[in-house]
């Protein structure tokens, strides 16, 4: 039974709000409490950093954690979008340079992901040097 005794809120635990002696507060909605963007941004961290396979955890996560909260509302929604494709795609795409050429992977929506992804763990390559290019070889 929940007395009517304030005690002080001292951290999170499993999305709820934790009291000082260990107890939540019953009905208390921790989404609601917290904004929803950065809501979306742990979420996105979250998914970054538990992909399923150790390569991929590391990769998306190591960046999600440095980029995330620079990220505004449609630049996130534009992350989102490119955490929903599955692991062997982006893999593909992370490591094989040559794989991310528009002409060669169809729609370049997440172009600037991949190359992002790759600058921030060193890994340059003719991809930075094509995303300012279109399809026939001419630039931007």
């Amino acid at each position: 039974m929940w007395n009517s005794v304030a005690r002080p809120l001292v951290g999170v635990k499993q999305g709820r709000p934790v009291i000082q002696n260990g107890l939540s507060r019953p009905g208390t909605n921790f989404a609601a409490m917290m904004d929803d963007l950065e809501l979306r941004r742990r979420r996105a961290v979250y998914r970054a950093c538990h992909r399923g396979t150790k390569e991929m955890d590391v990769l998306l996560g190591r960046f999600t954690v440095a980029c995330v909260a620079e990220m505004g509302d449609a630049d996130l929604a534009h992350f989102e979008r490119f955490l929903a494709l599955p692991d062997p795609m982006l893999q593909t795409w992370i490591f094989d340079p040559g794989a991310m050429i528009p002409s060669k992977m169809g729609p370049s929506e997440f172009l600037t992901n991949v190359v992002a992804l790759r600058r921030f763990h060193g890994l340059e390559g003719p991809v930075a040097d094509d995303v300012n290019k279109d399809e026939d070889g001419s630039a931007r």
